[in-house]
């Protein structure tokens, strides 16, 4: 077995070659002259950064012959580097490089020996993680580049140096930005190909797994994953998304699900060409051959093949077959494939990934008025009042205006469901009580006799400080089927509007309030968390973030999002599908034996004086006024974002220039680009100095050591600030900002040094990351790459906002755009 520092050679070996095939690729599809552009750009970055200066870049990138190629070269090379380090991690998972504390098997020997096999069994028995994939406009990548990354990691491990090159010609003969938007169907597909591209092998490899981990049987179809999507029924701030468009997704899905189980049946049939089967099974079904289990797997896979099959029938007849086998003496047979299959109907069901609907509460106002224009006019309790009651039949529906008639038509998919792969309706900006009983009214007025499930997602600051209030009135007049409530928690919108350490704070005590109510209720509270990829955005290391849950809010049940270019980097290969998988169920299986020990009061009331501390601080520089937004304007490509085409949704919810309706998404990207990050930090060290003039710095490094909300916060912050480069965002300052605005960005770096300085001091630590040398190096080595990217993007940025600039221009800082995401390894 190789050692791990002969490991960590192999990486730079594996990054240092790629580097070079590419070199010589470019040489040759390019010209001598282009590469010795890259060759001059690449040592000039370095030495810059060596003495901390940017006049050799500056120099270098003034020559250049073609700076969108230049530009492709370092994106590519960045994302060769992202793969290598995929490839490296799956080499240390199977080297046994990984400490045993961050493997399942490591995990699951420290809960028996803490708490006893029989409760971490029972743990494991009831757990269920569901993950629910989004198309959210953070995939820089066009699908023929993800694909080839795909084939070079697994080369990479297999040492086929043929499929290799093959990876790197396609790379770079394929185009590096998407010409065109996708649709949402294209972005559906999507989340299809990674289920059957990886997921499909890795559920049940990873149920496998853990049973023999625990050494117990759990059943042969158990596992804790399910999976759904919103790609085709999310039409939030969506035209894009129609009725008809759900329609095809649902259908698409369908199709792909029925083509993989039937794929699945055939290899079983080949498996079960036995004479056996008693008499009782051959009655029940009714079979009369003289290999009865292949009968009924054909009968099946025709079913399958005229969409007749229903699930709960599927499933109730596979667990008829896994009895039989059984009974037959065949227990080895029953808990092989047909195991297998069992585990992935429960996962993903006949629909392959059940979808979520989801709109605004504004639409559902507008559709009110529609059918009842005095709506309009009602105050909250007139609304109430009026919701209480049973819709009266409104005439003929094709009269009503474009909103109303399209949200009825959407009604009308509902109706057509008849194999349960609708999950819910999700209400973005829940506000009041009424936004919520307008959908079950709607629902009513549709005629639909099994109404989805209305779900609050609770956004914005004021919207989740009343959502105690709003969700005892929702259930004061509606009811709630099995008396089990889901709720959606929004962490983009409240980052935006206050800050990382206000808007955390705030989620996590509004999900124990929720939870008291519930239960005083004699309701349950699932809680489904809308976390992004980025820090600004609620992401981060997953474990982190269920062990850092409210103690007593996290029921068995998890349900979070997977959004963007994370579905990618953590299940696009089946490898890291596994790993993530892995690292969910960890997490999950340690969060239910958090302790039980109540928070101090002393730390919750000095964790409210933070979050509000922080809170003053961050909207006292962000703010809805013409100076910051100019600065946000100037020293951002926030209004180029469109260049990539990186999604099918709108980056505004309205048709303005303001902080309010731009999304939370390029908020954070933007930010990304120049590589300050100023939305996942900012305020967090103003409000950690405060506590520290008040005398409170020891309590702060005790609650930082004893408590896992505090300590994972404080990580988290230190991650995003470690790989912020305000030297970068200093060439955006000189390079892109008027003279007037400079104190906003002198204020930038200030709030930036305190921030790190109060880290670090927290922390005991004498830098960023000193506890995590390997990620502090992978930045490092990075950063000289990127550096060229950022240059290559202010002087675009400088050309295309001072004149009608070449076309030449406008392509380089696409590619700039695309190459610094992968640089920073996220987006949004």
């Amino acid at each position: 077995m190789k050692k791990k520092s002969d490991l960590h050679g192999d990486l730079r070996r594996d990054i240092h070659a790629l580097g070079e095939k590419l070199g010589l690729l470019i040489a040759r599809a390019e010209g001598t002259a282009v590469f010795r552009d890259v060759e001059r750009v690449r040592r000039a970055a370095k030495n810059d950064r060596r003495h901390g200066q940017d006049r050799q870049l500056r120099a270098a990138v003034s020559r250049l012959s073609s700076p969108s190629l230049t530009a492709k070269s370092f994106c590519e090379f960045l994302r060769l580097s992202n793969t290598a380090e995929e490839a490296h991690r799956v080499r240390l998972l199977r080297a046994g490089h990984v400490a045993s504390s961050d493997r399942l098997s490591g995990v699951i020997r420290d809960m028996i020996q803490s708490h006893g096999r029989k409760r971490v069994q029972e743990a494991f028995r009831c757990l269920e993680i569901e993950l629910v994939l989004t198309a959210h406009p953070t995939e820089t990548m066009p699908p023929l580049t993800r694909r080839a990354c795909q084939v070079l990691a697994d080369a990479l491990l297999s040492g086929r140096e043929h499929d290799i090159d093959r990876a790197l010609e396609t790379l770079w003969a394929a185009d590096a930005i998407r010409s065109r938007r996708p649709t949402p169907l294209e972005e559906a597909a999507s989340g299809f190909a990674i289920v059957e591209n990886s997921l499909w092998e890795a559920v049940p490899s990873m149920a496998r797994l853990a049973a023999a981990e625990m050494r117990h049987d759990f059943g042969s179809d158990w596992t804790p994953f399910r999976f759904s999507s919103w790609m085709g029924g999310d039409r939030d701030g969506n035209p894009f998304v129609t009725a008809a468009m759900t329609k095809k997704v649902l259908h698409a899905g369908r199709r792909l699900a029925s083509e993989l189980f039937r794929k699945d049946l055939q290899g079983l049939r080949r498996d079960l060409e036995f004479r056996r089967g008693s008499a009782r099974f051959r009655r029940r079904f009714r079979l009369h051959g003289e290999f009865p289990f292949q009968e009924l797997i054909d009968r099946w896979i025709d079913g399958l093949r005229r969409h007749e099959l229903t699930e709960k029938t599927f499933a109730l007849e596979l667990r008829a077959l896994h009895e039989e086998l059984c009974d037959c003496g065949l227990p080895h047979v029953a808990t092989g494939p047909l195991s297998d299959l069992r585990r992935r109907l429960k996962a993903f069901g006949l629909q392959l990934l059940r979808l979520d609907l989801r709109d605004s509460s504004e639409i559902h106002q507008k559709v009110m008025e529609s059918l009842h224009p005095a709506y309009r006019d009602f105050s909250e309790e007139e609304k109430i009042r009026f919701l209480r009651k049973n819709p009266r039949p409104r005439g003929k529906r094709a009269k009503l205006g474009g909103v109303a008639r399209e949200f009825f038509r959407l009604m009308e998919v509902v109706r057509e469901d008849r194999h349960g792969s609708l999950n819910c309706y999700i209400v973005s900006m829940t506000e009041s009580v009424s936004d919520l009983l307008e959908v079950a009214w709607l629902q009513k007025a549709a005629g639909l006799e099994k109404p989805l499930p209305v779900v609050p997602l609770f956004e914005t600051p004021e919207a989740l400080e009343k959502a105690e209030e709003i969700l005892l009135g929702f259930w004061r007049f509606h009811h709630v089927p099995g008396r089990t409530q889901q709720v959606m928690l929004g962490y983009s919108d409240s980052t935006k509007r206050e800050g990382l350490l206000a808007s955390s704070w705030q989620l996590h005590r509004v999900q124990e309030r929720l939870a008291r109510a519930a239960s005083r209720q004699g309701h349950e509270v699932h809680f489904f968390h809308g976390r992004g990829g980025s820090i600004g955005r609620g992401g981060g290391p997953i474990r982190t973030a269920l062990q850092a849950l409210p103690r007593g809010t996290l029921s068995r049940r998890i349900r979070i999002t997977e959004q963007g270019e994370s579905i990618e980097s953590k299940y696009g290969w089946s490898p890291l599908a596994h790993r993530t998988l892995e690292l969910y169920l960890m997490g999950g299986l340690e969060a239910q034996f958090k302790g039980s020990r109540e928070t101090p009061a002393l730390w919750l009331k000095t964790m409210d004086r933070l979050a509000e501390d922080s809170r003053q601080a961050f909207r006292q520089f962000v703010r809805e006024e013409a100076d910051f937004l100019r600065f946000f304007h100037e020293v951002t490509p926030v209004d180029f974002l469109g260049a990539l085409k990186i999604g099918s949704r709108p980056s505004r919810r309205k048709k303005k220039d303001d902080l309010e309706s731009l999304r939370a998404i390029p908020w954070i990207f933007s930010w990304t680009q120049n590589r300050a990050l100023l939305a996942s930090w900012l305020g967090v060290g103003e409000a950690l100095q405060s506590a520290l003039d008040r005398g409170q710095g020891p309590l702060l490094k005790r609650m930082y050591r004893d408590w896992p909300y505090f300590q994972a916060f404080i990580h988290l912050v230190e991650m995003v600030t470690a790989k912020a480069d305000m030297k970068t965002f200093a060439l955006y300052e000189r390079e892109l900002l008027d003279a007037d605005l400079a104190e906003w960005g002198r204020h930038v770096h200030r709030s930036y040094r305190k921030t790190s300085a109060m880290l670090t001091w927290v922390m005991g630590t004498n830098r960023l990351l000193a506890r995590h040398p390997e990620l502090a190096r992978s930045i490092e080595v990075r950063t000289r790459y990127v550096d060229v990217l950022n240059r290559l993007q202010v002087k675009s940025l400088g050309k295309l906002r001072s004149s009608r600039a070449a076309a030449e221009w406008s392509k380089t800082l696409a590619l700039t755009i695309s190459g610094i995401a992968a640089g920073m390894r996220n987006t949004g």
